[in-house]
């Protein structure tokens, strides 16, 4: 098993496409997927406060 760690944007349509590193190519995968938004470093700092 291998692990990759990205960062993504989900669209306006609400999907989030993701391109697999390292040539895998026409093969079965099991794929996990964790999420977690992305607070802006200005949101952040906001809810220091």
């Amino acid at each position: 098993m291998q692990s990759i760690k990205v960062r993504s944007r989900v669209g306006a349509d609400g999907m989030l496409h993701l391109q697999i590193p390292g040539g895998i190519k026409d093969t079965d995968l099991e794929v996990i997927v964790i999420f977690q938004p992305i607070v802006p470093a200005t949101e952040a700092k906001t809810a220091e406060s």
